[in-house]
Order: structure tokens, then C-alpha cells, then sequence
């Protein structure tokens, strides 16, 4: 009894399965219908030839048939007038963090003497660092940094990421290790004084990189938690109020939690309970980090005012350097850890090497 033929959906290509029935050496039944044009009468070699060119096709491979179709298709030049543009901002002038590391460390073999930075400091220094080595147990960060900075003068460290920019705060503050060199305050030796002595005596507050609200608190006990070093509670609900009436936005949320507060308005309550035992010196570690524009204007609109208004000493680190270099009287670049370059915000503004490395031009 005679087989019935294979449908091309079980994989019987017509040109194969005439080869398959020669090879065996048995007459298939139907082979001729296989081959055929569906009525029995042989196609032509060169049908035949062409019905197996698509059953190929349709067999292959998506991703063989999508590469051929691409290979068909020539490549097309942007014209020099669509190419991508060139200068600042634009994709063109972005270079890799390893190669900004490297440029900043060649900038280093030029970096500034005690006098040049001396030159910027307007009045005696609040701030002064000499020949600072200091780090995380085993791991020196900073390599004979020296810094300067005087009463009511703003001071933005940038450099790439791991050049010890927020080592500096850290080490200011008392949360790294100090191996040799020394700090002082205001004349005051603090090389080695705690977080919590240099806080309440040396007149020195942080605030931190990473959201520090407590959520959960009222915006009133939030900044009470600012005072928890004064003696007397009534001293830190004093100090809550002087806050009320300064910053009337802050004022209107007074009860309710922290949590409900827009971005701007946190970073505006961690400056706030900062500013509760009535610090010296602020250290703000990347104030724009994670906000949007319009807060970051008004964040640096706080500062700007704390500057001029109460004389306050600021030290920052800014991921945002163009933004950190202009609100700055003073601004250092970091490399590896070491002093590359120090100026006026302005003056660094307008380097060439500081824009083509940290300003995108």
C-alpha cells in the first residue's frame, strides 16, 4: 500500500526528499507529487530550484535572516553638518573617569604652595590644615592635604570620585583617622578631638551626604534631635524656634512628620538641625545630590545666605562643580588624594584644564 507523502511542515524539503528516495534505493510513492506542482506534473529544475530557495528561507534562523537583511542595506555617513556637535555639554567632550583621574594627577606635579593658598584665605584662616594624612584604619585616603579657609568664606572641593574629597570633611569632623598633620579651628588645635567635643565646643556641624531626616519624627523633633548636646531641653526648643522664624516654610510643617517634606525642604531641615547649636563652621558633603533643579537654587540660596548674613564658614564637596565653583570663594581640586590645583571659584571656572575635566568643555 502506497505512503502518503511528507508535508513540507514536517521538514521535507522537496530537493532533500528526492535525494532521500535516490539514496535509499526505493521508489517512493508520491515523490513525484512532492516534487510536483500539486497536480502531479513535474516542475521545471529551475522551479524546483526556487521552490527549495524558500523553504531554505523560511527555515532560517531569525537572527540569520535580520544580519542578511542588514547586509543588504549599505551604511549610512552622517553629513558633517548632522555629525554630533562639539563644546560644552555636548557628547563629544565626554571622557572616561579613569582618564580625568590620570589628567588631575598630572595637574598635581604643579600643585599650590602653603603661601598661594594663603593668598585666597580673606583675613586669618578659620579653617587650617597642615600636611594632613589621614584615612580608614590602614588605608590612607589624604597625602600631606593643606587647606585654608577664612571667617565667612565658602570653599568647594571637586575632583573625580575617590580623590578624597569627602575624606577632608570626614577628617575636619573627627570620622577618619588621622595619621600625621594637623587641624585647627578658629586658632583652635582639634587634630584629635571627638565628633561630638568638636560639635558642641569648636563650633564645627556636618551635614551629611545621605538623607539624615528621622521620617517618622515631626519636623519640630527633628531639629530638637540637632540640640541633643545643649544641657536643658528648654535650650533645644530656643534654638527650634530661632529656626521657625527664620524659615517660614519649615515653620508651616512645624507638627507634621518629616516624611511629607519635598526634597528641598529635607535638605533645608538637615541644614536647619545643623545649624541648631550655632556652629563656626558648616561642612556640607554634595547638598544637590539627589534634587531636583529647583531645589538645588534654593538649597544654594540658603547657604549663600548663611555666608553673608551670620558670617558662617562653609567647606562643601559638589558632585555639581559648576554649580559648587560659582557659589565658592574658594575652590580646590582633588586628585589622588593630594592638592591639584587651587583658586577662586571664578578662576577655576575659567581654567581650561578644570572645564575640559569637571565642567563638560
Amino acid at each position: 500500500m502506497a505512503r502518503p507523502p511528507k508535508s513540507p511542515g514536517e521538514g521535507e524539503a522537496d530537493g532533500r526528499g528526492a535525494a532521500r528516495t535516490r539514496g535509499s534505493g526505493r521508489a517512493r510513492p508520491g515523490g513525484a507529487r512532492a516534487a510536483g506542482n500539486g497536480t502531479g506534473a513535474p516542475k521545471s529544475s529551475a522551479a524546483r530550484a526556487k521552490s527549495a530557495s524558500t523553504a531554505a528561507k523560511a527555515k532560517a534562523p531569525v537572527r540569520t535572516r535580520r544580519a542578511a537583511a542588514t547586509a543588504k542595506k549599505p551604511a549610512r555617513r552622517k553629513s558633517a553638518s548632522k555629525r554630533a556637535p562639539t563644546g560644552v555639554g555636548a557628547v563629544g567632550t565626554v571622557i572616561s573617569t579613569d582618564t580625568v583621574a590620570r589628567e588631575a594627577a598630572r595637574i598635581a606635579l604643579d600643585a599650590p604652595r602653603s603661601v598661594e593658598l594663603d593668598q585666597l584665605v580673606d583675613g586669618p584662616a578659620m579653617v587650617r590644615i597642615e600636611s594632613l594624612r589621614a584615612g580608614y584604619g590602614r588605608m590612607e585616603v589624604l597625602h600631606g592635604f593643606s587647606l585654608a579657609v577664612g571667617a565667612g568664606q565658602s570653599l568647594c572641593l571637586i575632583g573625580p570620585n575617590g580623590a578624597g574629597k569627602s575624606t577632608v570633611l570626614h577628617a575636619i569632623f573627627g570620622f577618619a583617622d588621622i595619621m600625621a598633620g594637623s587641624i585647627s579651628v578658629d586658632g583652635r588645635e582639634t587634630t584629635r578631638l571627638a565628633p561630638s567635643e568638636k560639635l558642641k565646643s569648636a563650633g564645627i556641624a556636618y551635614v551629611l551626604q545621605d538623607n539624615s531626616v528621622f521620617p517618622d519624627m515631626t519636623v519640630e523633633e527633628n531639629l530638637w534631635m540637632g540640640a541633643y548636646l545643649k544641657p536643658h531641653p528648654r535650650e533645644a526648643r530656643l534654638a527650634a524656634d530661632r529656626i521657625f522664624s527664620r524659615y517660614q516654610r519649615l515653620a508651616e510643617r512645624r507638627g507634621q512628620p518629616a516624611r511629607v517634606l519635598s526634597g528641598g525642604e529635607r535638605r533645608l531641615l538637615e541644614i536647619s538641625r545643623a545649624l541648631v547649636m550655632e556652629p563656626k563652621v558648616l561642612l556640607v558633603d554634595e547638598p544637590s545630590i539627589g534634587l531636583e533643579p529647583r531645589y538645588i537654587d534654593q538649597v544654594f540660596e540658603i547657604l549663600a545666605d548663611l555666608k553673608q548674613a551670620e558670617g558662617k564658614t562653609i567647606i562643601m564637596v559638589e558632585q555639581n562643580a559648576k554649580k559648587g565653583l560659582e557659589f565658592a570663594d574658594i575652590g580646590y581640586v582633588l586628585a589622588a588624594g593630594e592638592l591639584a590645583k587651587a583658586g577662586t571659584g571664578a578662576a577655576l571656572l575659567a581654567d581650561p584644564d578644570v572645564g575640559r575635566l569637571f565642567l563638560g568643555g
